[in-house]
C-alpha cells in the first residue's frame, strides 16, 4: 500500500499536483549474475546484541562505544538495545578522530556476487569540522580501499513545520 503525501507549511503560496504515479520494477541483476541471481549466503553478521561482533576501535580522543544510544538525535539501536555509536554520553570531544573496524571477514572461496549490507544512523556537522566515510579494504593492503559512502556536506539539520521542528 502506497500513499503520496504533499505538505505545504507556508502561508501565502500555492501549488498544484496534476498527477502522480509509482512504477515498481524488478531490479536488474548486476552484470555477470544469472537471473534471478545466485543464492545469497551470509558470510558475516552481527546485530551487536550479544557481543561487540569482533569490532575494534581506535583514534585520538576515541569516542566509539557499544550500548544503547541515549542522546538526541540518535536514541535507538536498529536491532534492539545495542549499537556502536560515537559518544553514548554526550561528551563528544573537539578534535576527536574515531575509527571503528570490523573483524577480518574471510571471503576465500566465496563466488558470485558479493553484497555488503549495513544499517547506520548518523548526524554530522559541516565537513569543515567532521568527515565521515565507510570503506572496505583487503587486510594488509590499504591501497585496495574502496569508499562506499561518505559525508562532505553541510550540517545535517533542517527545520520544518509550524512551529518549526529541527530534523536531525
Amino acid at each position: 500500500t502506497w500513499t503520496l503525501r504533499v505538505r505545504d507549511d507556508l502561508t501565502a503560496n500555492s501549488g498544484t499536483v496534476n498527477s502522480w504515479s509509482l512504477d515498481v520494477c524488478p531490479v536488474a541483476p548486476p552484470p555477470g549474475c544469472a537471473v534471478p541471481g545466485p543464492a545469497e549466503n551470509t558470510v558475516y553478521t552481527s546485530d551487536f546484541e550479544a557481543s561487540d561482533g569482533g569490532f575494534t576501535h581506535a583514534g585520538t580522543l576515541d569516542e566509539w562505544e557499544r550500548g544503547l544510544p541515549a542522546f538526541a538525535p540518535i536514541t535507538t539501536a536498529h536491532s534492539g538495545t545495542n549499537a556502536w555509536k560515537t559518544d553514548l554520553d554526550n561528551t563528544y570531544e573537539n578534535s576527536a578522530n574515531n575509527d571503528l573496524f570490523s573483524p577480518a571477514i574471510d571471503l576465500t572461496g566465496v563466488t558470485g556476487r558479493t553484497t555488503l549490507n549495513f544499517w547506520q544512523k548518523y548526524q554530522m556537522e559541516t565537513a569543515s569540522f567532521d568527515l565521515y566515510w565507510v570503506e572496505v579494504r583487503q587486510v594488509g593492503n590499504p591501497a585496495s580501499a574502496r569508499r562506499l559512502v561518505g559525508w562532505n556536506g553541510a550540517t545535517m539539520t533542517r527545520s520544518v513545520g509550524s512551529p518549526l521542528v529541527a530534523i536531525q
